[in-house]
């Protein structure tokens, strides 16, 4: 079904953001099926507003870095 979904995004020209992640599993099931970003728990608890830019940036650079 995730795949189903992140396929119809991207035809779409829509990204697909995965909320709850709790595991490494349920991570690389969510990559495996394209999904663009993902959210929960097991990535990083919740953050203050103002720590989230700063986050998000370091972020982006690790992925660029894979």
């Amino acid at each position: 079904m995730v795949r189903a979904i992140a396929d119809l995004a991207g035809q779409l020209c829509h990204r697909v953001i995965a909320e709850g992640v709790e595991s490494a599993e349920i991570l690389q099931a969510l990559e495996d099926a394209d999904c663009d970003e993902a959210q929960g728990y097991w990535i990083r608890p919740a953050l203050q507003g103002d720590r989230i830019p700063p986050w998000t940036a370091a972020w982006a650079a690790a992925k660029r870095a894979v």
